[in-house]
């Protein structure tokens, strides 16, 4: 990334005779080749109390080259998310333990919603742990999960309409699937009246359209959404599945989910603090 940034994008810079190659645009320029371009900066949120473990991820994180805004308290997350899209999350042990007292739901539905990380500092040596969301389980270097998670990942805001537990039965396809192809029996994890989990290990590419039939609303005629969030099968302790945003929704749709939203099951779904 060092190199990169001192070379704007659109920006040359001398080279060899003889190379050019690998920039169709100067071919038969002798001298000049094309300077490779910058990547798009990452854009992570820390989530961390003041003090000096928060400075220490902070600085690490920018080594990193990502761009760091920090989240102090659960309204402070709360508020970053749903208005920055962000690439990743960083979140301090001490602190998640710290919400989780008052706040489990929401925050274990936040950090499901995005590529997690959990830090600590080590007292004894002033080292960053590094440990995989949802397990105890030591995971790469900070610098690995920039580049390999973060850089991959869409920057993404988390949705404004809280989800609840409640399991609905589900018959998922994929809007592109052939003629006849009858989909997958799953069931939701969660829902609200902008989305919802759904338990799957297949692999529907985020930004994918979805079509689902509700058991619980007229299946004849099925809902349609945007995947917007897949956690792949064996990524730590997470159930697997895609997080699905609704899309062109009619009024009976929605009041039927308002419905749902407001019924007895409403809440006592399996995972309901899952995203």
């Amino acid at each position: 990334m060092a190199g990169a940034a001192s070379n704007p994008p659109g920006t040359f810079r001398p080279a060899a005779a003889g190379r050019g190659a690998g920039c169709p645009a100067l071919t038969g320029m002798i001298g000049m080749t094309c300077a490779p371009p910058t990547p798009p900066p990452v854009r992570v949120l820390l989530i961390s109390r003041r003090g000096a473990d928060r400075a220490i991820y902070a600085k690490a994180l920018q080594r990193a080259g990502a761009e760091v805004d920090v989240a102090a308290s659960i309204e402070d997350l709360h508020e970053a998310v749903t208005r920055q899209p962000y690439h990743g999350v960083v979140v301090d042990i001490p602190t998640k333990i710290q919400a989780l007292r008052d706040h489990k739901e929401m925050v274990n539905s936040i950090l499901g919603s995005f590529p997690v990380i959990q830090v600590k500092v080590d007292p004894a040596t002033g080292r960053i742990r590094a440990l995989c969301y949802g397990s105890d389980q030591p995971s790469g270097r900070l610098e690995d999960f920039i580049h390999r998670e973060c850089r991959q990942a869409e920057p993404r805001l988390f949705r404004r309409h809280l989800r609840t537990g409640v399991t609905c039965q589900v018959r998922l396809r994929a809007a592109q699937a052939r003629p006849g192809d009858p989909g997958e029996r799953t069931v939701t994890v969660n829902l609200s009246e902008g989305g919802c989990f759904l338990f799957t290990a297949k692999a529907y590419a985020v930004g994918s359209t979805v079509s689902m039939r509700f058991r619980e609303i007229d299946p004849r005629r099925p809902l349609t959404g945007v995947v917007r969030h897949r956690v792949a099968w064996g990524q730590g302790s997470v159930m697997p599945g895609i997080g699905v945003e609704f899309s062109d929704l009619d009024d009976d749709q929605r009041q039927a989910l308002q419905g749902l939203l407001r019924g007895p099951g409403a809440g006592k779904g399996a995972g309901a603090s899952l995203p």
